[in-house]
């Protein structure tokens, strides 16, 4: 098991989304020629439209519900639309709605999808896809009792994951087939959010309270702060 390195960020009550540079004279914007390309609307089939993602081939993942009252997972890049996953089968919810926020499915360069799902039956799952067979991440077991709907998926493969589990207390993980690596480990009441996972064995989320590494030779105290967990193999 590869050792993890986890480092803290000071948070902020806001945080900046861009870098301004204010001059004494007059600014002069660059100039860009852009072209549009619409990728869907709900003036057909859909009647709602959630958060996209978007991967460097300019492929978009997003979730949608449609007229009939289904609801799906689907890509396109403005042409025909590809369904990933829908509620016409065995799943029934893709968490858009979960605690108030929309949930973006995560997209990676081959255009394969991950993405939160529930099933008919209750039972919580993740699943990745490319517009044919799905193929199951991880799913509700005596360990995990279901998962954060914010997932993470790059371009080797490995999904980022967010679980609660059955003793108490969260986990981050990432997961790609049987491979498993615990990142982190939160006790009760704490709560873990957003992964994000890169293409280089780090992963970075939101944590509260105090959290652990997997072998325990790390604790930090955390309050409302983002961490960054970087593999040392």
């Amino acid at each position: 098991m590869p050792m993890i390195r986890l480092r803290r960020w000071v948070s902020f009550a806001g945080f900046l989304a861009g870098l301004c540079w204010f001059t004494t004279g007059s600014a002069q914007a660059a100039a860009s020629n852009y072209t549009f390309t619409k990728i869907t609307d709900t003036t057909g089939s859909f009647k709602a439209l959630g958060l996209p993602s978007l991967n460097e081939g300019g492929v978009i993942a997003f979730w949608a519900a449609r007229e009939d009252g289904s609801e799906g997972i689907f890509t396109g890049a403005g042409g025909e639309l590809t369904t990933i996953a829908d509620t016409t089968g065995p799943l029934k919810d893709f968490g858009t709605s979960i605690a108030g926020y929309e949930v973006a499915p995560s997209i990676n360069d081959a255009g394969t999808v991950a993405f939160w799902a529930a099933r008919d039956d209750g039972s919580e799952a993740i699943f990745t896809g490319a517009g044919g067979e799905l193929h199951l991440v991880v799913e509700q077991t005596d360990v995990y009792t279901g998962f954060a709907p914010r997932v993470s998926f790059n371009n080797r493969g490995w999904v980022a994951v967010v679980a609660t589990l059955a003793t108490g207390g969260e986990e981050v993980f990432r997961q790609k087939g049987q491979r498993y690596i615990p990142i982190a480990l939160a006790a009760s009441g704490s709560g873990f959010d957003s992964p994000m996972l890169n293409q280089h064995r780090r992963v970075v989320f939101s944590g509260a309270s105090e959290l652990q590494d997997p072998q325990g030779l790390q604790t930090l105290n955390l309050s409302d702060g983002i961490l960054m967990a970087e593999a040392t193999y």
